[in-house]
């Protein structure tokens, strides 16, 4: 998970949801000023997961472009903030990606 929140939504978000289990580590913009594509790729390195393999969830272009600049897959949340017209994947809602993934 690389967001540009704080430490505490994303707990909060990761209990709400549930997805606590499935995340399994993140870097919150006050851990690294960087952007979202080198620290996706820090993410990556440090577990051992190739770009191939990974997939990151967001809901604007800046965060298409960063996936992508990462290497990844990008899936866009189309009822956030902003759109994406190169998304890879997208999704009307948090329950049509969980299924998508079988969470």
């Amino acid at each position: 998970n690389v967001t540009n929140r704080t430490e505490i939504p994303v707990a909060n978000f990761m209990g709400y949801t549930g997805l606590g289990p499935f995340v399994a580590d993140h870097i919150c913009y006050g851990d690294s000023p960087r952007p979202k594509s080198e620290n996706l790729r820090i993410l990556l390195e440090r577990n051992g997961i190739t770009s191939a393999e990974a997939v990151y969830v967001g809901d604007t272009q800046s965060d298409c472009y960063e996936a992508h600049k990462a290497g990844t897959i990008f899936a866009l949340m189309e009822y956030g903030f902003g759109n994406a017209d190169d998304a890879d994947l997208r999704f009307a809602s948090f329950h049509s990606l969980t299924e998508y993934f079988e969470i």
